[in-house]
């Protein structure tokens, strides 16, 4: 049965209108009167909803890009050589064992650097038997220096005596370098010993020059002694003073250090 209110077309047996709830069949609308407008309302079929696949692309783009970071993760680390294929994507599984870090400084191929072979200790004993075989040397030269300022006084062999002054003196310069040198590291008081002697044999230099000033003058024949002779021979002795005292610094000095370590015992006269 049709509404005349609605219009909507309700069941024959019922009473009412299942929209507007009209009585059915009893009002009559006038032929004169025209009923208002009223939008119609048509009865249909709630449309079923179907789930939209924007979800399911958005999760499977956020997967995708997911893969990539961790691949991009892995192959910026250096390889491990015992692990086998990655996982694909998915949960990462929870294990006991701890996760290695690589230090991103830390270069895989570097070799692995060696640490300097440390120096050697230094060794008092090696180091005092180089010093004792400058003091023998010098013992050596001042002997020399000896005989042959006896055979100018004597007016005997003077050339050959003048010659060995000066070869004295090659030889005083030689040990007071090889003194500078040295490495006295491992002695002690190995500084001190270094300048007593080096201003010792400095003042036995100073001592041969001068002798060899007052010999030069003997070798034309003229053994007389005058007074530039004379002067040379008085510098010489007052070089000569001055390095006996220094020698007995020295060997204030180096005894102490020098017999307990097996070396003679020394005096100024044998230096």
């Amino acid at each position: 049965m049709v509404c005349s209110s609605c219009g909507l077309d309700n069941d024959p047996s019922a009473t009412f209108c299942a929209r507007c709830n009209a009585t059915l069949g009893s009002r009559s609308v006038p032929f004169h009167e025209e009923p208002a407008f009223e939008e119609p309302t048509f009865a249909y079929a709630q449309p079923r909803r179907f789930s939209s696949p924007l979800p399911l692309i958005a999760a499977g783009v956020v997967l995708l890009l997911l893969v990539v970071v961790i691949g991009v993760v892995i192959a910026s680390r250096d390889p491990d050589p015992v692990a086998g294929p990655g996982p694909g994507p998915g949960p990462v599984p929870t294990t006991t064992d701890p996760v290695p870090t690589t230090d991103p400084t830390t270069d895989s191929t570097t070799p692995p650097t060696t640490s300097p072979a440390p120096e050697p200790t230094a060794n008092p004993q090696e180091q005092a038997a180089v010093i004792d075989a400058i003091l023998d040397r010098s013992v050596a030269s001042r002997g020399k220096l000896n005989a042959a300022i006896k055979a100018v006084g004597g007016c005997d062999r003077i050339t050959s005596a003048l010659a060995d002054m000066r070869e004295v003196g090659v030889e005083r310069r030689q040990q007071i370098s090889e003194v500078e040198a040295a490495d006295l590291s491992g002695l002690a008081g190995g500084e001190t010993l270094r300048s007593a002697l080096t201003t010792a044999l400095g003042h036995s230099l100073d001592a041969d020059e001068h002798f060899v000033a007052w010999a030069e003058p003997a070798v034309a024949g003229d053994c007389a002694d005058s007074s530039s002779r004379s002067a040379a021979w008085a510098r010489g002795q007052s070089s000569s003073d001055l390095a006996q005292a220094a020698k007995k610094q020295f060997v204030a000095a180096w005894n102490p250090v020098a017999t307990p370590l097996g070396f003679a015992k020394r005096t100024n006269k044998n230096i």
